[in-house]
């Protein structure tokens, strides 16, 4: 996981609402081999989903990828921590998210102050993934604290 893996919360848009955002805590890992041995070993230990993609063009191998989300990413995360080196900041605030997710108040639409949280612990996340530039913000998505950019 420290090396393939990908430990995060992916913010996305409500299909019906394209102004309302959700948060979601996700694990995976890819790998572009010759069989995929552990790929399989992951989801018999967490659950999860397999996905297989193949490039149209050349004659590349498939890359399996497997996910877990939600639940099964915070139980995924808190049993790979003792065995994290490279991602145990990543592994402890995405169990931190779904600790606060959990705890919501039974309404239909949440607080702004659960909203912040939430958008800041996504940032956090974005922060200790990012590779090369960091850039908090892409041009498509809206920051739902602060409007558009």
């Amino acid at each position: 996981m420290d090396g393939e893996g990908t430990i995060t919360i992916k913010r996305v848009r409500y299909a019906r609402d394209k102004e309302r955002l959700y948060y979601q805590p996700y694990i995976s890992c890819a790998q572009t081999i010759r069989g995929k041995v552990a790929i399989d070993k992951l989801q018999q230990l967490f659950g999860g989903y397999l996905y297989r993609y193949q490039e149209k063009r050349g004659d590349r191998l498939p890359t399996y990828t497997w996910a877990v989300a939600s639940r099964d990413a915070q139980k995924c995360a808190h049993d790979l921590l003792p065995y994290l080196v490279l991602k145990v900041k990543q592994a402890k605030l995405l169990i931190e998210f779904y600790r606060l997710m959990t705890m919501k108040k039974k309404a239909y639409r949440l607080a702004r102050t659960e909203d912040r949280k939430r958008e800041r612990l996504f940032l956090q996340m974005r922060k200790l993934n990012v590779k090369g530039k960091l850039r908090l913000e892409r041009l498509n998505e809206k920051d739902p604290v602060r409007g558009m950019r």
